[in-house]
């Protein structure tokens, strides 16, 4: 992530925090089918100028639906132009150990074929040991609930840690801290719950330092789509500010483009 320059429009960017922070939970429950809380009100809407429209763009194009979660644990990879790769594992349990048929999260390390598990539990994340592994240098024996910021090391090299960046969605993002490499090689790993989120804030699970827009993808009816405050293009043609996207698929929002990598589905096979 970028830090803020100590210039002038840094007491500007921290004025404009609280703002997008109302704007995003508006989007949000109304990406679940639900209404603004009445407190909120005050807070979800945007000031005028070209920052506040787009962000009141995002809350305008949400639909009221239900988000589904896929029942099969797929992965694809989210290739950013200018950021990186992102491993997106869709699954609510995730293995972690060597780069062997079956496990979702291979690492290139001295670890063992499935040497933990990560679950989603509720609101929440719990890591299952299957063998030597520690958080936050204590070591682990049963199934330990994860919290946002906390180092997690397997065997006796491997360390990675665990974020949650944003309180309105469950998905979470495994960052590499040693020098280790996933297989294939990304630069974070997203255990994707309902949505993932594409922006320049730090809440956002892949972080756009120069993009000043919030894309999100999720899911629906077991499809995966793109949001976007402005037109997207999807493999070369323009389908407006929402649309079902496929792996394999190239989308460009204004000047950012990415593309959607899927891979061999052996998560089930052990």
């Amino acid at each position: 992530m970028m830090k803020s320059k100590s210039t002038p429009g840094r007491r500007d960017e921290e004025t404009r925090k609280p703002r997008r922070m109302g704007c995003l939970a508006y989007l949000w429950d109304r990406t679940r089918g639900l209404r603004p809380h009445a407190h909120q009100a005050g807070a979800l809407v945007p000031p005028a100028g070209r920052v506040g429209s787009r962000h009141s763009q995002v809350g305008s194009m949400q639909a009221s639906h239900s988000v589904d979660h896929p029942s099969r644990g797929k992965r694809f990879v989210i290739w950013v132009d200018r950021v990186g790769g992102f491993l997106v594992c869709e699954g609510s349990e995730v293995s972690l150990g060597q780069p062997v048929p079956g496990v979702d999260i291979p690492i290139l390390g001295d670890l063992s074929r499935r040497h933990a598990t990560i679950r989603r539990s509720g609101e929440g994340y719990v890591i299952d040991p299957r063998r030597e592994t520690s958080l936050d240098g204590r070591p682990l024996t049963a199934a330990t609930a994860l919290c946002d910021g906390q180092l997690l090391k397997m065997g006796r090299a491997v360390a990675l840690y665990f974020r949650k960046p944003s309180p309105l969605s469950g998905t979470a993002r495994l960052e590499l801290a040693s020098r280790h490499r996933t297989q294939p090689p990304v630069d974070g790993v997203l255990l994707m719950a309902d949505c993932v989120i594409v922006g320049p804030g730090p809440q956002s699970h892949i972080v756009c330092p120069r993009w000043d827009q919030q894309l999100i993808l999720y899911h629906r009816a077991g499809q995966l789509y793109c949001r976007s405050p402005i037109p997207l293009t999807v493999d070369g043609v323009e389908v407006g500010t929402q649309a079902a996207i496929h792996r394999g698929a190239r989308i460009t929002a204004d000047s950012v483009t990415f593309v959607l990598e899927e891979l061999a589905d052996e998560t089930n096979a052990l």
